[in-house]
């Protein structure tokens, strides 16, 4: 069964379709002069079901701004290990210029 049939997408994409919850909200993914991609994870509630939404925006006010190149995939959570590098001291760098 596909939970996507017979919906309005955008009213997933805004959270106002009530059988899917928005777990991550749109994030950029990339961008060019005329458009921009964006992903969002949702969860539907009728299969308990995990699902990345990947949808284009116009990046002009002149271009239609409606939800373009719509991409679904079925994903599911897995907890990722990330190292970050947070800041120890601060090197403070004194550079002679050449008269």
């Amino acid at each position: 069964m596909n939970p996507f049939s017979d919906i309005d997408i955008t009213e997933v994409l805004y959270g106002d379709d009530e059988h899917f919850d928005i777990i991550v909200d749109s994030e950029m993914v990339s961008k060019s002069r005329w458009s921009i991609q964006y992903e969002t994870i949702v969860k539907c509630k009728i299969n308990d079901k995990f699902y990345r939404i990947e949808f284009t925006l116009g990046s002009t006010e002149y271009q239609d701004n409606g939800v373009e190149d719509i991409q679904i995939f079925e994903v599911e959570p897995v907890e990722v290990h990330v190292i970050q590098y947070q800041n120890v001291n601060k090197i403070e760098l004194y550079i002679q210029t050449r008269n």
